[in-house]
């Protein structure tokens, strides 16, 4: 009986086991994938960190309760290497055994030669392939390809991005190293065939890394050649390989001008040749550090969070976002969008599963119509920003796509004075704001957004009637909702924008009951829906933390009205003294009383002042002398000696420079106090300088 049980018990958990659906994950092993980094230990390797946040993903989708037919998402991990056919058996045997759950969903490979094996027969059986390195720009070609998205951009936005670079520095020619693969195969075509006529090539050299040749001499090659800027189009490890080449071959800081489309790794050269590697640039993608670039940030903690939490070594996992390759990325992104996709096809009750067969072309993915559809209309904010595939032409993640240009610099380590590593120094950016899908809200706000519904109209006749009275004054704009169709300064604003940034959009009206503080949300939040919102909304403090506002086109203040008092008065029976201040007025009293001393003194010894006059009487005759010339009046007594003549003479200037500067404060005393408000701002009525029932606004 016993055994019985734990028959039972097996057959129950194998067959659950097989309910359960799963995401393929393809990685190469870690010798065949050399690291960008300086340290390239293989806790910071870019392959270790993109299988950690790989689990991540799947881990966040089952705290998230994200299920296929009631049962969580697995996965499996697939170390590959560089053969294309073993990885594409790989693929087969785990699609066709019975033993595991269906794969719905493959994350990789990691070239773009792999890609082209893996891809059309993924197609053939209904399976989506989401690659997070694969960068070659004949996979956009979805008759051969139908079923391969990517999270990491194309190499035609590279290429663009390289040709600008050109165009900004005034270049026009090159020479071009290319490595011996789809990569470098298919940047050598982009800028040879769709920019030639900005960029002529005038010599080409091919680099094989398998035998670590080139097809023709490196250093005759480039001094014969009629450019002396060289481009390296190759991964991660031919481009290092190429470089310690060219060190060799002394054709580093040599009148040379080295540009690469991959970061080289240090550790392959000796420390005494580090100095020679700067000034070699590098045009590669880069992804933002917070929402303002699109990143999802609370996603991007809650992944980390994880990733920590299954690391056995938590002193592996970065503490930082910016020490996290991209790689790793772009393969949360990827995983995060296949699971999207599955749970909007749970929602609708169509799940995709897999119709298994011995043979491997025989498989079949059924319901991958809807799947893929869902997949190609995915959009999210992700970890290395938007994250959006649906496109006319190709299922790229464009949107929002920076490429920044790095130069090689020395920087002192800090336990040694003199040795200094080199590192990358971001010294340029470009943003890719072509043929971007924006998102755009308004709301209803005259005249800036008019808002027609045309299913308000009651008869079909009257709706002809204004639509066509409307169009005849107007040029109304669509939006996402055919009945109805906006116009104004607004529309006219956005034609303006598209004519010269080049974008298409999808316009949506919001309802009329949004409140405006919701409105930021809609933009700023982790789950935000539009790209931006147009509307009469108010600059604030606390609103400017959380999004850019533009430059207001149409200010609009707000003023407060208070009744008037016609009792009061700001003026008193003192007010003759404000145009002075009272230590002013001292000292003018100090200078008439010290003046009248000097004139006293001055005319007493002179024996001018009679015997028989009291001392009192001569002060005081000698303060009305002050008092008199400061006022530049006349007296009828007579000053002989000279001393007091000059004293009178400085006291007549003196009056003359205060009458004028009183008369003129005077004025515009009483001229400001003639219409001064009660208040002059918000803060009078706070302190209750006025009740709060006089108050309209």
């Amino acid at each position: 009986m016993s055994h019985f049980l734990i028959l039972l018990v097996c057959f129950i958990l194998f067959r659950d086991s097989l309910n359960t659906v799963q995401i393929l994950g393809l990685f190469p092993e870690y010798h065949h994938a050399p690291s960008q980094y300086s340290e390239a230990d293989q806790s910071s390797h870019w392959t270790t960190q993109s299988m950690e946040m790989f689990r991540a993903a799947i881990t966040l989708a089952d705290r998230y309760k994200i299920y296929v037919g009631g049962n969580p998402i697995n996965y499996t991990i697939l170390q590959t290497n560089s053969n294309g056919f073993a990885e594409l058996e790989l693929v087969c045997r785990s699609i066709t055994n019975t033993t595991v759950p269906d794969i719905l969903g493959v994350v990789g490979p990691t070239t773009s030669t792999n890609a082209r094996y893996i891809g059309p027969f993924v197609a053939r059986i209904g399976l989506p392939l989401v690659s997070y390195t694969a960068t070659h720009a004949a996979l956009d070609d979805k008759s051969n390809y139908p079923t391969f998205y990517r999270t990491i951009p194309s190499d035609i936005l590279l290429a663009e991005a390289i040709v600008k670079l050109f165009k900004y520095f005034s270049w026009e020619t090159c020479s071009m190293i290319i490595g011996n693969d789809d990569y470098g195969y298919g940047g050598l075509k982009l800028i040879s065939e769709v920019y030639y006529a900005n960029l002529s090539i005038k010599e080409r050299l091919i680099f094989d890394p398998q035998s670590d040749k080139y097809q023709a001499d490196l250093k005759q090659t480039l001094e014969k050649s009629q450019s002396r800027i060289v481009l390296v189009w190759a991964n991660h490890s031919s481009c290092t390989k190429i470089i310690q080449h060219a060190l060799h071959a002394g054709l580093l800081r040599r009148n040379y001008v080295w540009i690469t489309t991959n970061k080289i790794d240090f550790n392959m050269f000796e420390q005494n040749e580090w100095f020679n590697l700067s000034g070699i640039l590098t045009v590669v993608p880069f992804i933002g550090n917070s929402s303002a670039f699109g990143v999802n940030e609370t996603l991007q903690k809650e992944a980390f969070d994880v990733w920590r939490n299954l690391s056995h070594n938590k002193n592996s996992v970065p503490k930082l976002a910016s020490a996290v390759s991209q790689e790793a990325m772009y393969t949360f992104d990827a995983v995060w969008a296949l699971i999207q996709a599955l749970n909007k096809s749970v929602l609708h009750n169509k799940p995709p599963s897999m119709n298994k067969s011995l043979a491997c072309f025989d498989n079949f993915l059924q319901n991958h119509d809807e799947y893929l559809n869902h997949l190609k209309m995915t959009r999210f904010y992700g970890v290395s920003g938007n994250v959006q595939f649906s496109k006319a032409n190709s299922d790229d993640c464009t949107h929002g796509v920076m490429y920044g240009l790095y130069n090689i610099q020395p920087m002192k380590l800090k336990n040694s004075e003199e040795t200094q590593k080199p590192t990358y120094i971001k010294v340029l950016t470009w943003y890719e704001t072509t043929s971007q899908d924006l998102q755009i809200l308004v709301i209803e706000a005259h005249p800036f957004v008019i808002v027609h519904n045309s299913s308000t109209d009651n008869q079909s006749s009257n709706y002809d009637t204004n639509l066509e009275q409307v169009s005849s004054r107007f040029d109304p704009m669509k939006t996402n909702d055919p009945k109805i169709f906006i116009y104004g300064f607004v529309a006219d604003f956005i034609r303006e924008l598209e004519r010269h940034m080049r974008f298409t959009y999808t316009i949506h009206v919001a309802d009329p009951t949004t409140a405006y503080h919701s409105l930021i949300t809609l933009v700023a939040g982790d789950n935000r829906q539009y790209d931006m919102i147009l509307s009469n909304i108010a600059m604030t403090s606390d609103r400017m933390l959380k999004v850019d506002f533009s430059t207001p086109f149409y200010d609009n203040t707000f003023r407060i009205i208070t009744r008037l008092n016609p009792y009061s008065s700001p003026l008193s029976l003192f007010s003759c003294f404000n145009p002075f201040t009272w230590d002013v007025w001292v000292a003018i009293f100090v200078v008439i009383i010290y003046s009248s001393i000097i004139i006293y003194i001055f005319e007493y010894q002179n024996g001018n002042i009679e015997n028989s006059q009291p001392e009192l009487k001569a002060i005081c005759t000698g303060i009305f002398h002050g008092l008199i010339s400061i006022l530049i009046m006349n007296g009828d007594i007579r000053l002989t000696t000279t001393s007091s003549r000059l004293t009178i003479l400085g006291l007549y200037a003196l009056g003359v420079i205060l009458i004028a500067t009183y008369t003129a404060n005077l004025s515009s005393f009483l001229t400001l106090h003639r219409g001064k408000p009660f208040i002059s701002g918000i803060d009078d009525i706070k302190n209750g300088l006025l009740p709060f029932s006089r108050i309209g606004i």
